[in-house]
This record gives C-alpha cells, sequence and structure tokens, in this order.
C-alpha cells in the first residue's frame, strides 16, 4: 500500500476472520498507517450471524489499541468519503 497511493483495501467481514485477526500486532500497525484508505465490507444480512471481526475491531477500541479517529475511519468515514456518500450523523445536527 506505501507502494500505490491509490490502493484502498477491503477490510471486510464474512463467515471467518480476517487475516489481520490472526495478529493483533501487526493488525494495530496496518490499522494506524493506512488507516485513510482501509473499508469495512460485509455481506452478512442476518442481524444474529457472528460477525468476529466487527467484535475484533471493537476489542481494539475499548481496549485503546486503535483509537476512535482510526476506528470511525475504518468502519464507515472512508467509505463514505470514497463513495461521495452523505454523512447522516452530520445532517441530523
Amino acid at each position: 500500500m506505501r507502494k500505490y497511493p491509490n490502493l484502498y483495501g477491503d477490510f471486510s467481514a464474512g463467515g471467518g476472520h480476517n487475516a489481520l485477526a490472526h495478529d493483533r500486532e501487526h493488525a494495530v500497525w496496518f490499522l494506524s498507517e493506512f488507516q485513510d484508505r482501509l473499508l469495512f465490507g460485509t455481506d452478512i444480512c442476518a442481524p444474529d450471524t457472528p460477525t468476529p471481526l466487527v467484535d475484533f475491531l471493537i476489542r481494539l477500541r475499548e481496549s485503546g489499541r486503535i483509537g476512535e479517529k482510526v476506528f470511525q475511519k475504518v468502519a464507515r468515514e472512508n467509505a463514505i468519503r470514497l463513495l461521495g456518500l452523505q454523512d447522516n450523523r452530520t445532517q441530523a445536527r
């Protein structure tokens, strides 16, 4: 990702774990380093389906390993920016 600054990464949650979930130290470094170019995605539609990657990201945030700013960028803000979507949170204010 350093070599190609226009490259974005899909930090996605399907039925299994993302590779970063297997190495917490590397995940923290990678999320921090590329926080402006990582996007969370999922194909899970059922509300009762387990989402281990979501849980992993939330644990990193709650433990202070990644900050709220990094979490929000990866979880939603990068996708909003990249896709030119409206942020409904700011419109509601």
